[in-house]
């Protein structure tokens, strides 16, 4: 299912603990879809020292080409596990691909915060007011 520009959100906020950051949804099918189901509300978990993933609650399309070069302050999403994934270290994730998702505004910031974390975290996702 495709979704226009329309149906989600063009600019979003991510909150975790007390920190909120902005972000700027990918123009992609993939991203389209996911940010139309906001607010959403995920635990995520560290993983392999360079990320962040939750489960999504759905199913969204996947219609790009993924990127096995990942960087710091990025959302993606892996359809592998459908998770959706924020990114604290740049990495080469090969063979495994990810489809870009989102950027956010003040990456060094959500880095700093995510590499001092938890091992896993509660972040609430919705449209930006």
């Amino acid at each position: 299912m495709f979704f226009h520009a329309e149906a989600y959100a063009s600019s979003i906020t991510i909150t975790a603990g007390d920190k909120t950051f902005s972000a700027v949804p990918e123009d992609s099918a993939t991203a389209r879809e996911i940010f139309s189901h906001l607010p959403l509300s995920l635990e995520l978990s560290r993983y392999a020292d360079h990320e962040y993933s939750g489960a999504l609650p759905f199913k969204p399309a996947f219609d790009r080409k993924g990127t096995s070069q990942i960087k710091a302050g990025c959302l993606y999403y892996w359809d592998g596990w459908n998770v959706f994934v924020i990114n604290y270290e740049d990495c080469d994730i090969s063979p495994y691909k990810v489809v870009h998702i989102g950027t956010v505004d003040d990456a060094s910031g959500i880095c700093e915060y995510l590499r001092g974390a938890e091992e896993k975290i509660r972040v609430e996702v919705k449209e930006a007011e």
